[in-house]
């Protein structure tokens, strides 16, 4: 690049302008000016062309950088605030993740995490939308089933803190009463109550009463139901606070022991087998009280007596004669009709077995 006499070449809009002052007129140079039939300029003494395109290039740089630079930082302003928020919102659904699949985890429902997590991502619910969304799956309706027996019957809907609260409530009062764990932990057997609207304060009430009326009312049955079956005195409080609660065979068990109890209470022995099969026949317990107290009064007919011919039954004849008839009642009556007669007679037997029971005394005055 050329230079001027006594200066640096012009770098600034200012000499930029007075260059091209110098070379349009009012200078009375003859070497500067433009050409007439060109029309292009011609350099004052000194100044190229190059100098002047340079100087004009600067002015137009040192013009335009203010809003080059304004643009720039509006640019970067909001490609910064577009990834804030985007920042934010990934840690937003984060958060609303974790809390929601803690929640689910607790209510004991934790496989729901999937689609509350897409309904968070991809389909735009916030965390209170997406839980409430989710209470219209199968999964949700499977692990409250009260509520929406509840609903039908006008009752109203348990929020799940109060529903989880009351289930905690009842299985301490199941725990308290020796119920095993496959029942306390059982949600659908809490649902249940819960449906029917069983406060755990009732709930309370009748396993006390049960407790009441096993250990107070009937220590024949207690003592039959643990001796014959285990029974804890848990199945016991089951059966009789709820009998459509419990299971068949308890139900079943707790028949057989109440027969049992009272062959027991006439100082008789029945085998399970025994018990079992006059439970299923339908015995009562009121049944076997009539039947086994009327054995007890004819127990005599099992023992030989001296002098006897008629012959003895054993306690299964004669408890085939009350139950069931046939052969066995035909035995138990000619027996009994024998030893009448004897005793009518004035025999050896009735001398040799005086008192008797059921008998008598011919010898008697």
């Amino acid at each position: 690049m050329a230079t001027m006499t006594g200066g640096a070449a012009p770098t600034s809009a200012g000499n930029a302008r007075r260059m091209m002052e110098a070379s349009g007129g009012g200078s009375s140079s003859p070497s500067s000016g433009v050409t007439p039939l060109s029309g292009e300029i011609t350099p004052p003494s000194g100044v190229s062309a190059t100098d002047i395109a340079a100087a004009i290039a600067a002015a137009v740089s040192a013009a335009t950088k203010p809003l080059s630079t304004t643009l720039q930082t509006v640019l970067a302003g909001q490609n910064t605030a577009t990834a804030q928020a985007a920042a934010d919102k990934i840690t937003q659904q984060t958060n609303w993740i974790k809390m929601g699949q803690s929640i689910l985890d607790q209510y004991g429902i934790g496989a729901l995490g999937a689609k509350y997590i897409d309904m968070i991502q991809n389909q735009g619910y916030d965390n209170s939308t997406a839980l409430l969304a989710l209470q219209s799956t199968p999964e949700w309706k499977q692990r409250f089933p009260a509520n929406e027996i509840r609903a039908k019957q006008g009752l109203p809907v348990l929020d799940p803190a109060t529903y989880l609260a009351t289930e905690e409530a009842y299985k301490a009062v199941m725990i308290d009463a020796g119920l095993s764990p496959s029942v306390y932990n059982d949600t659908s057997r809490l649902g249940d109550l819960m449906a029917k609207d069983v406060s755990p304060a009732e709930l309370k009430q009748r396993t006390d009463a049960a407790y009441s009326a096993l250990y107070e009312k009937d220590p024949f049955v207690i003592r039959e139901l643990q001796s014959r079956f285990g029974m804890t005195p848990g199945d016991m409080v089951l059966q009789m606070t709820d009998p459509t609660v419990a299971a068949p065979i308890i139900a079943q068990k707790v028949k057989s022991a109440l027969i049992g109890a009272e062959a027991d209470r006439q100082g008789l022995s029945v085998g399970i087998g025994q018990a079992d099969m006059l439970a299923a026949q339908g015995v009562t317990q009121s049944q076997a009280q009539n039947v086994f107290g009327q054995i007890g009064q004819e127990g005599q007919f099992t023992q030989n007596l001296p002098g006897d011919t008629s012959g003895a039954l054993t306690q299964q004849q004669l408890l085939d004669a009350s139950f069931n008839g046939g052969d066995a009642l035909s035995q138990l009556n000619r027996v009994r009709g024998a030893r009448i007669a004897q005793f009518n007679e004035g025999g050896q037997m009735a001398q040799d077995a005086k008192g008797i029971v059921g008998l008598g005394s011919a010898a008697t005055p």
